[in-house]
């Protein structure tokens, strides 16, 4: 994995080892230079092609891609919460992605990623 650091803004990038997304390659982007607004992007690319932007109580878009095309869907960003080490870096998210404006379906993560 590789990262960086400056001013409170990270990023992270890695390969995915996980079934079916295994050589996919993950980009997460924190910006937490506004303590009151934080924001997370996470791009994939390869075997899985995605793209999630999280900001603080703000709707944002999403995608995912499949067989016909990009699946889009909004984001509502619940709890967005970052804290760093010199070792780590650890993220606590709690969204909803809302398919067709009708299917509201929850989303949480607790990521860590050390180096």
């Amino acid at each position: 994995m590789e990262r960086t650091g400056v001013g409170g803004y990270y990023r992270a990038h890695y390969t995915e080892v996980a079934q079916g997304m295994e050589g996919s390659h993950t980009l997460i982007e924190v910006d937490l230079s506004d303590p009151h607004t934080p924001k997370m992007l996470m791009t994939r690319r390869g075997a899985v092609e995605s793209e999630q932007s999280f900001i603080l109580g703000t709707s944002t878009k999403g995608y995912y891609q499949v067989v016909s095309g990009n699946l889009a869907f909004d984001i509502e960003t619940r709890r967005l919460r970052a804290k760093t080490d010199s070792r780590s870096l650890w993220i606590e998210l709690e969204a909803t992605f809302t398919f067709s404006q009708v299917e509201k379906i929850p989303f949480t993560a607790q990521i860590e990623l050390t180096w």
